[in-house]
């Protein structure tokens, strides 16, 4: 049996450093993920007055919600994960953090719908940067028994984010419609406006953080399987594409699966609070705080539900529970999302939402961790961008836009806006059930193989 101990297990503790410590690391990961998400999530409650303010329709404001994002995300992801195999992880980190820290603040200075556009590509770099060099560096930190709640916890910060940017913004929404805010420079802009930029300038100090841990070592362990030498001297792309030629099922089935709770979590936060505004007429303050809570609530049980759970069945020997968890998730998701898009109470649609929240939700430390204990050392940070291109690019495009233009083109009108959530529901959570059942096999037969014929060095 492969032994779990990371470096940091084995660190005498009087040699400990707390700024080497791996929960010091988590935390700091934590805030980060936060910070990116926030300014991710933001749009989504500035629907209506940057429709109005830019005279735009629902399937350009989706594009900007998703589209833009992720077309700089899709291009750059594997350029970086590659980089997160080959280099110190921490400057990495900070690179996307400045990058995305002025894309959010630029966000706030446009004026156009293409300004806007080019904006929200470059906010895509934070999330590129961010989740294969954080996936990356947890695994050397954490053993891989602890992994999936280690990884749930940094990742409960980016749907905290998505959560505390409906709040906050709702809140400075107010402050920038009462007049508040009408200070040199920053009262020239409107209200969405002065949003964007308050939320984005954080990122350019907090990135520093990065630099008050050490680049933690890399876990390696040797290992050959079905003819391909996978150690730590041959990181090379050609080996990197031999190696998952070798598994094609498995890391198919687990892109494809929660990729399908991604469109589906993409889809609905996007157009959540413009939902609630026409069918419940409620305002952007009383949206941002009843759903930005209800979001918040759904993430910090989703996380702890989703970590805790795969990692308890995973180390009490159910090999496949990684994907086995989530086939009863999307099952569940199914019923769940029915409930919510139906009812005509609005304070019904949101604790139903938080229920259906806290399982469609959790799939990020586990779907991540799930990758890092199936792939060699080398090849986690380009597996973790071919994994987060793919989720980020489907999931950001597909779910928002194919809500958009079902509502648009399709059935005509914006109070049908709740109908073309309800269809998009229907279609990729029954698919991704279907992707996780077919995965759960070619995993077991992966930990099989690792067991057997691996050693950790450390």
């Amino acid at each position: 049996m492969a032994n779990d101990k990371s470096p940091a297990d084995t660190t005498p503790r009087r040699m400990r450093s707390p700024w080497n410590h791996p929960y010091y690391i988590l935390f700091i990961l934590f805030l980060l993920w936060m910070l990116s998400f926030l300014d991710r999530q933001m749009l989504g409650l500035l629907v209506t007055p940057i429709r109005s303010d830019l005279g735009l329709s629902d399937f350009q404001i989706s594009l900007l919600q998703g589209f833009s994002f992720a077309l700089f995300y899709g291009c750059a992801g594997l350029p970086i994960g590659w980089m997160v195999d080959r280099f110190p992880r921490r400057p990495i980190f900070y690179a996307g953090i400045t990058i995305w820290g002025l894309a959010a603040t630029g966000c706030g200075l446009a004026t156009t719908f293409t300004q806007l556009f080019v904006a929200r590509m470059f906010v895509g770099v934070g999330e590129a940067a961010l989740s294969p060099a954080g996936y990356s560096l947890l695994a050397d930190v954490f053993p891989r028994t602890r992994l999936s709640f280690a990884i749930s916890v940094a990742a409960m910060g980016g749907a905290l984010g998505s959560g505390l940017a409906f709040a906050l913004g709702g809140f400075i929404l107010e402050l920038g419609h009462s007049g508040a805010l009408d200070y040199p420079v920053l009262g020239d802009f409107e209200p969405w406006q002065q949003v964007f930029i308050l939320t984005g300038l954080p990122g350019l100090l907090i990135g520093f953080l990065v630099f008050t841990f050490p680049e933690p070592q890399r876990r390696s362990y040797r290992e050959n399987t079905a003819g391909v030498r996978a150690n730590n001297e041959d990181a090379s792309m050609r080996a990197f594409v031999s190696y998952l030629r070798c598994y094609p099922r498995f890391y198919t089935c687990h892109i494809l699966g929660f990729t399908s709770f991604s469109i589906a979590n993409y889809g609905f936060q996007a157009w959540a609070a413009e939902y609630m505004r026409r069918e419940f007429g409620w305002s952007s303050v009383e949206i941002g705080l009843t759903f930005g809570t209800a979001l918040s609530i759904a993430v910090i049980a989703a996380y702890f539900l989703g970590g805790l759970l795969v990692d308890r069945l995973f180390s009490r020997g159910m090999r496949d529970a990684h994907l086995r968890v989530f086939f009863w998730f999307a099952v569940a998701c199914i019923p769940l999302s029915i409930w919510t898009l139906l009812t005509p109470d609005p304070w019904v649609f949101l604790v139903v939402s938080t229920i259906w929240g806290i399982f469609s939700i959790s799939f990020g430390g586990a779907a991540a961790a799930a990758l890092q204990i199936t792939t060699p050392p080398q090849f986690r940070g380009r597996v973790s961008s071919l994994y987060l291109v793919v989720v980020v690019l489907l999931g950001m495009s597909v779910g928002p836009s194919s809500i958009a233009a079902l509502t648009q083109f399709v059935l005509g009108e914006d109070s049908y806006l709740g109908t073309s959530m309800l269809i998009v529901m229907m279609i990729v959570y029954p698919l991704g059930a279907a992707m996780f059942a077919a995965g759960m096999k070619p995993m077991r037969d992966r930990i099989d193989e690792i067991d057997g014929m691996t050693t950790h060095v450390t």
